[in-house]
């Protein structure tokens, strides 16, 4: 029998595998719904006190599971849908170690027909005398990621009908423009009259580049981070600038949102 534990003690909620409360138990396959590796691609957060930052958040709804990451700059979500009789317990938010998540994806393959089980205290993965576990991360005053996805639309109304195509060439040309940026790696995003201007200026140079929109886009300008775009791009193919945020979305039911730069 194979056991890797990935968890920590500290910061973490004692467990004894033996008792426990199951809340969730489904096949591994089931997380093919959504976009797992992108959820767990966030920047490592040392030393943050607000635990459910660092950990990968599950939160129980009516037909579907919400689940978040984040690293402050960026919020990642996406939707898991399982039958609610598989979860009549569930009652609220997991906090799951992202750490867990990342092994899970490195080790997929030797886990893909086996199960997840979640439990008040513990989440492991198991399959043919493998098991990989953790103790789950306790949270006193969880974050309503939800009411942070609300702020970052107009009005705090989602609505995924502002979303146009993105432009191709986009990645190339924030290529280009992180060759010139500052330390802070800023990019200006300027939509206008229909097209996307990117650029940027520091004491390197200058640089700008004009993408042609597809769909109708109302005219903003606002500065990203050029790592956490082009970090998010492989994962989704539509977009909009909010006043607060760059929102994304992708297939697997997976949306991005990266904080705009203030200065």
């Amino acid at each position: 029998k194979l056991t890797i534990n990935v968890s920590d003690a500290i910061g973490y909620i004692d467990t004894d595998l033996e008792e426990r409360e199951l809340l969730l138990q489904v096949p591994i396959d089931q997380l093919e719904n959504f976009n797992l590796p992108a959820m767990s691609k966030v920047r490592e957060l040392k030393g943050d006190t607000m635990l459910d930052l660092t950990a990968f958040n599950i939160v129980p709804g009516e037909e579907k599971l919400t689940v978040y990451t984040s690293d402050r700059a960026t919020l990642n979500r996406s939707f898991w849908t399982v039958a609610p009789t598989k979860y009549p317990d569930l009652k609220s938010t997991v906090h799951v170690p992202l750490d867990f998540v990342k092994a899970l994806v490195k080790l997929r393959s030797r886990f893909q027909e086996g199960s997840l089980e979640i439990s008040d205290r513990y989440i492991r993965a198991i399959h043919d005398g493998a098991e990989l576990y953790s103790k789950l991360v306790a949270v006193e005053r969880p974050v309503d990621f939800a009411i942070t996805v609300s702020s970052c639309w107009p009005d705090g109304k989602p609505n995924k009908k502002l979303l146009v195509p993105i432009p191709d060439g986009l990645s190339e040309a924030l290529d280009k423009a992180a060759v010139l940026a500052d330390k802070k790696d800023d990019v200006e995003l300027r939509i206008a009259d229909g097209e996307l201007v990117v650029s940027t200026k520091s004491a390197k140079g200058q640089f700008s580049e004009t993408l042609e929109m597809k769909g109708k886009h109302a005219n903003i300008d606002k500065v990203f981070s050029t790592e956490l775009i082009q970090r998010a791009l492989p994962h989704v193919d539509r977009m909009y600038i909010g006043p607060r945020a760059l929102i994304m979305f992708g297939p697997l039911r997976y949306s991005v949102f990266i904080s705009a730069r203030f200065h």
